[in-house]
């Protein structure tokens, strides 16, 4: 099968991020459904893509109705081939946690809706990532947005870490060049101890998957995202 340049495309913006909602492609890729479905059925029989329905078990444990029914809309997701991929990213691919990948993939289209800017994402975080004055490199975000009057890093939290873990990561961010951070969780049941944990500390929000334009802040209480943006860089 002979490839053409949109189909090199695809691959390539797969292997960005692992794993992309089939949807996803179909929307940024074709003209019409009907030829997109076609023509990744084509790319999947010929060896190139695995196209398969996102059925995790374990979610039920970390994420509550609403961010369940938002996956059941997007369950098919596409991923490359193994002969398609080198050993080191077959060997990343199969050891990172698969439904925390997907989930964020499906959090940053959301967040991109939302603010109007793309996503800086996954390996483009690796290649962006400034040094400190200190030599080191400053955090590692699950991703982040650059917008004329913020650059927002965004952290996706399944389960809930140490509150020193957290303390020392804001510590980190302080000293970057983040403007803002996110932290979006899976299940709204969680967002309270993470807003004990960041008690007082200027520019953390947090919020929920199902509903990432809303931001829980300490100081702002349940505030839109735009607005929790601009009232944080005005004090």
């Amino acid at each position: 099968m002979r490839l053409s340049e949109r189909d090199k495309a695809i691959m390539n913006h797969i292997r960005k991020q692992d794993f992309c909602f089939y949807k996803d492609i179909l929307t940024k890729f074709f003209p019409s459904y009907a030829s997109g479905s076609r023509r990744l059925n084509q790319l999947k029989n010929s060896g190139y893509l695995t196209i398969e329905n996102f059925k995790e078990k374990s979610l039920l444990k970390v994420l509550d109705e609403r961010s369940l029914a938002l996956i059941e809309k997007s369950s098919k997701i596409v991923y490359l081939q193994k002969s398609h991929l080198s050993n080191y990213e077959y060997i990343r691919l199969s050891r990172i946690k698969i439904r925390h990948q997907i989930l964020l993939f499906s959090l940053k289209e959301q967040l991109e809706k939302i603010l109007l800017v793309p996503a800086v994402f996954d390996n483009e975080i690796k290649e962006n990532r400034y040094t400190l004055e200190s030599g080191d490199h400053e955090p590692y975000p699950d991703l982040y947005f650059k917008g004329r009057s913020f650059k927002l890093a965004v952290e996706f939290e399944l389960n809930i870490k140490s509150k020193n873990r957290y303390d020392l990561k804001i510590i980190d961010y302080s000293n970057s060049s983040f403007s803002h951070v996110l932290y979006v969780v899976g299940n709204l049941k969680k967002k309270d101890r993470l807003l004990e944990y960041f008690a007082y500390k200027e520019g953390i929000g947090i919020s929920h998957y199902g509903e990432p334009e809303t931001v829980f802040s300490y100081s702002f209480g349940k505030i839109p995202l735009w607005e929790w943006l601009k009232k944080e860089q005005e004090r």
